[in-house]
């Protein structure tokens, strides 16, 4: 049974500035990480956890977007995506169930030790 407050991949979803089709859930692992680009992807997410992230979406355009969990005002299930299948007749957004959820931003390589600079400047 679905929960009024879970969001899938897959669901219609209004924010504050426009509506689409979630294709992307990222949820954060550091608190420095405010969209969840170096988190991990999930399929689904419960809204009332109250984590850091974000969702990737697509409107009835096909234009890709991106939105904060705080910035999602509705959500509603989608009656054109097969749920059981992960399977979307609506703007291209099929999703292939054996690949991984893909961060909307592509990740710019790094090594440790910027990382660590970056940390102490910032602390």
């Amino acid at each position: 049974m679905r929960k009024e407050h879970m969001i899938y991949v897959g669901d219609k979803v209004k924010t504050d500035k426009r509506k689409g089709i979630v294709v992307n859930i990222q949820i954060s692992l550091d608190s420095l990480d405010k969209t969840g680009d170096r988190g991990i992807g999930v399929k689904s997410y419960d809204m009332t956890l109250g984590y850091i992230g974000s969702i990737d979406y697509v409107d009835s355009k096909g234009n890709s977007y991106w939105s904060h969990f705080n910035q999602i005002e509705t959500v509603e299930m989608n009656p054109e995506f097969d749920y059981e299948n992960k399977d979307s007749k609506w703007c291209g957004t099929d999703i292939n169930p054996d690949v991984p959820p893909q961060p909307f931003f592509k990740e710019k390589e790094t090594n440790d030790e910027e990382w660590y600079e970056d940390m102490i400047y910032w602390s």
